[in-house]
């Protein structure tokens, strides 16, 4: 017996779940006007920080990035470049 694999519609966040995950965005990013306003750094963080409260889909799915961009930013939070980790540590020596 075959089975068919089922392609399910994309579905898009009720409009309720959408107010509420632009909703905590903007109170995450509290110093920028509108979410078009913010970087793509800035989105994917709000998101980093959020997806323990809503699905990744559903935050992707409601805000101004795609899922691989934020893949991207997510790598960059979880393993810093070594060269600009150290480039801080001197920057921040320079000021000390």
């Amino acid at each position: 017996e075959s089975r068919q694999a089922s392609s399910a519609p994309k579905t898009e966040p009720s409009l309720t779940k959408r107010k509420l995950i632009v909703k905590d965005t903007t109170r995450c990013l509290k110093k920028i006007d509108s979410l078009e306003k913010a970087s793509k750094k800035e989105l994917a963080q709000v998101i980093y920080d959020l997806k323990a409260k809503y699905l990744l889909k559903d935050l992707i799915d409601a805000l101004p990035i795609s899922m691989s961009t934020y893949q991207y930013w997510q790598n960059r939070f979880e393993h810093p470049d070594e060269d600009e980790e150290e480039l801080k540590a001197v920057i921040k020596g320079l000021f000390n």
